[in-house]
């Protein structure tokens, strides 16, 4: 019997090697028929056998694909397009340009093993073409006009293809068969390098060496990647990474690192199996490994002074070319500022900085900037610290549909969300939202992502605290195109975002720990236990709020913070300082003072008293000065000091009261009782989440616990709290999907406005 199906495929299939696959398999089967894009994912047409049909439509989720690559939202079935004549065999149709309803943007892909073979094979056809790909890797979302993703919709129609690459294109059964970034170093974008000093411009072969030799020299290049510009250097040379750190005025902030693969990584890194998985996916995200040491091969200033080295493998083909020694590969720009993507800017940065030796790019136009994404191992599972590149605009599908939202984030981390039905687009603009470059960058990337993923924001929902940027832009936007717009809790809206990621019901504990937060009594938040379910929640617990100096110094200022913690205990510094004196003074006359429960504060005076760190030089620097001291104790198998919270009558309000005499009592000079009172501080942590969740669950019977806030990228932190209370057969939820920081609240902020919306609130 003869039977006719036409099948919509609604998922992320488009141009990422789903059709060439469809078509190997639709031919295997003797099936003739068509398939073409939409702008949501992918139609087939197909004839043939019923036998055979079946057969075809089990087979289409267990395509043999590249991890990451393609996911199958829905697949339905279609009676009403029935064409009357297939013609013969299986071919690939023209896209459909009249996209309604969702639209799904693909990723860009960072190069796949079959591309770093062909590209030092000295015998291919590409051998050491910088930009090799093909259908299952390449950029995409970074040049992408508008859909359906096909070539002349992207900023690859200025290259038309040679005959040897046209024809690979129109054949099915080839890798690179539908591949819309198909090129060689006869069609395609071509390296250029420009060297310090030099009169000419050097191409291709040339180029590529000038940059190598730079590097091997120990110089400082810059170079076009897939979606913006970098700065390189050798990574095992204390004296370039100086003069990077000099360049970026970036002083302490941890650089990442490059290696040609992971057998090379794995000689400076013990890695998991699992952390050498997420290094070779395709989105080939910065993956933060724990050091065995701080003197292990690499430049000490690397990253000195942190528990972990972000760590990666080539992106793309150039990189895979240059990587002949570590590198450290960091956005081209200046601290806080967005990556840059555009040429000229990129041109003018690189005239302006005479350190950089020579700057090496192509002609292919960058739309939209994505920087690298951060990923880590913890609790057993992948947490994203950082979604963009691979990422980006990829949904993240909930269970609440709601109407069109833009949700616009923190002061810090900065993002936004866009929603759709059930999809939560999420975006990252790694960069301070107080920099000019940034709110530019900011708006212009929201509006491109409105138009490119044809949603219309019917209201906008933005953080409580009224002097974040983020919080006036909201504002900004609602009111000149006339729409509602809605404030959420900043600590609310973390735990949102995780029980929006698990698809959550009933009542949870959420355990919200990070720097600050306004909080809806007007005081800083920061060390929360709340009870949330649907649109509401409930503040159980918290820590103590200590009386601080409400300048925006105090949160870069640890020094600060451990005065305050003391003066709040009745505790002495123990040596004279004037410093002391002034704050002191200021406490108890009350003068710009506010009360403040943060554990990220509480994090910083405890990594000042043990001598880790006066300055948060980057943002979570003295924390991660502690961190890394608890995990020194860790591997030298310390005991942890025997430090306790203590709390008030009902449990409520916890207080580090008790921490500070055997704190202060520390020899600083002494690394093993500095590590063991780290390691005790995250222990008395842990201890008083347990102890609180304990208590919810007696008098609330609360069983679903999340942990989240920016305190939760601490590695110890996660790991030993949700051990302890699976143990205790608590279910345990972290973010997995989207930062724990700030950078993820966007998430939970679009969520809470569903929910409101459900409810009635709006």
């Amino acid at each position: 019997m003869i039977e006719v199906l036409n099948l919509i495929i609604y998922g992320r299939v488009q141009g990422v090697g789903f059709r060439p696959s469809v078509c190997r398999l639709a031919q295997e089967l003797h099936l003739t028929g068509s398939v073409r894009n939409l702008g949501n994912g992918v139609e087939i047409l197909v004839r043939g056998e019923a036998e055979n049909l079946q057969t075809f439509v089990d087979a289409l989720e267990h395509l043999e694909r590249p991890v990451f690559v393609e996911r199958i939202d829905k697949l339905s079935f279609d009676e009403n397009r029935i064409p009357h004549d297939f013609g013969n065999g299986f071919h690939v149709e023209s896209s459909d340009v009249k996209i309604q309803g969702q639209t799904l943007v693909p990723a860009d892909l960072a190069i796949c093993p079959q591309c770093v073979a062909e590209l030092q094979d000295i015998k291919n056809y590409r051998y050491h073409y910088p930009y090799i790909s093909c259908a299952n890797c390449g950029p995409r979302y970074s040049i992408i006009r508008k859909l359906p993703y096909d070539r002349e919709t992207t900023t690859m129609d200025e290259f038309p293809m040679c005959e040897h690459c046209n024809g690979e294109y129109e054949d099915m059964s080839n890798r690179r068969g539908r591949a819309e970034t198909i090129s060689c170093n006869d069609c395609g974008p071509r390296l250029a390098g420009n060297v310090r000093g030099a009169k000419q411009i050097f191409k291709q072969d040339e180029a590529l060496q000038r940059a190598k030799e730079l590097l091997q020299e120990g110089k400082i290049i810059m170079a076009k990647a897939i979606g913006g510009f970098n700065l390189i250097c050798r990574a095992d040379l204390e004296s370039g990474v100086t003069r990077l750190r000099q360049l970026k005025h970036r002083p302490t902030k941890p650089f990442a690192v490059m290696f040609a693969n992971v057998a090379i990584a794995k000689k400076y890194l013990p890695l998991s199996e699992k952390e050498c998985e997420l290094l070779k996916n395709q989105i080939r995200p910065i993956v933060l490994v724990t050091k065995p040491k701080d003197d292990f091969g690499l430049a000490k200033n690397v990253a000195y002074g942190t528990a972990s080295l972000g760590i990666f493998l080539p992106p793309f083909g150039l990189y895979q070319l240059l990587a002949e020694y570590p590198l450290v590969v960091t956005s081209a720009n200046y601290s806080g500022a967005p990556i840059i993507f555009d040429d000229g800017e990129a041109e003018e940065f690189y005239q302006h900085n005479k350190d950089i030796a020579g700057f090496f790019t192509y002609s292919r136009e960058i739309l939209r900037p994505v920087d690298d994404s951060v990923v880590q191992v913890v609790a057993g599972t992948t947490a994203v610290l950082r979604r963009t590149r691979g990422y980006m605009p990829e949904p993240i599908t909930v269970n609440l549909t709601s109407q069109e939202i833009l949700a616009t984030g923190a002061q810090m981390e900065t993002s936004f969300c866009l929603t759709q039905d059930n999809k939560y687009y999420l975006a990252q603009v790694p960069a301070e939202a107080a920099e000019e470059w940034t709110a530019k960058q900011w708006t212009a990337l929201e509006q491109d992502w409105e138009n490119l993923l044809n949603i219309h924001p019917k209201a906008v929902v933005m953080d409580l605290h009224p002097n974040y940027d983020s919080t006036n832009w909201g504002k900004k936007l609602a009111q000149q195109r006339g729409i509602p717009c809605l404030t959420v809790q900043h600590h609310f809206a973390h735990a949102l975002s995780v029980i929006a990621e698990h698809h959550l019901q009933n009542e949870v504990l959420a355990v919200t720990f990070d720097g600050t937060g306004l909080g809806d009594d007007g005081t800083i938040w920061g060390g929360e236990f709340l009870l949330v379910q649907g649109a509401k929640f409930k503040r159980y617990a918290h820590l103590e709020a200590v009386p601080f100096l409400s300048d925006d110094s105090s949160m870069k200022q640890a020094w600060k913070s451990e005065i305050c913690y003391l003066y709040n205990a009745g505790v002495k510094p123990p040596v004279d300082d004037a410093r002391a004196v002034l704050i002191e003074k200021l406490l108890d006359e009350k003068v710009n003072v506010i009360p403040n429960s943060s554990m990220g504060r509480l994090f910083d005076g405890v990594a000042c008293a043990l001598g880790l760190g006066e300055e948060n030089t980057h943002q979570g620097c003295c924390a991660q000065r502690l961190e890394r001291a608890a995990t020194f104790a860790l591997q030298k198998g310390i005991k942890p000091a025997s430090l306790h919270f203590v709390h008030n009558a009902d449990g409520s309000i916890w207080s580090s009261k008790n921490l500070w005499s055997a704190i202060l009592n520390c020899d600083k000079n002494n690394s093993e009782q500095v590590a063991a009172l780290a390691l005790g501080f995250h222990s008395a942590v842990v201890e008083m989440i347990v102890q609180v969740s304990e208590q919810a669950r007696s008098e609330k019977q609360i069983e679903q616990i999340v942990l989240t806030g920016g305190c939760f990228v601490n590695k110890i932190l996660v790991g030993k709290t949700v051990q302890q209370l699976r143990d205790r057969e608590f279910k345990v939820y972290i973010n997995n999907q989207v930062p724990t920081g700030d950078g993820g609240l966007a998430l939970g902020q679009a969520y809470y406005a569903g929910l409101a919306r459900q409810e009635g609130v709006w």
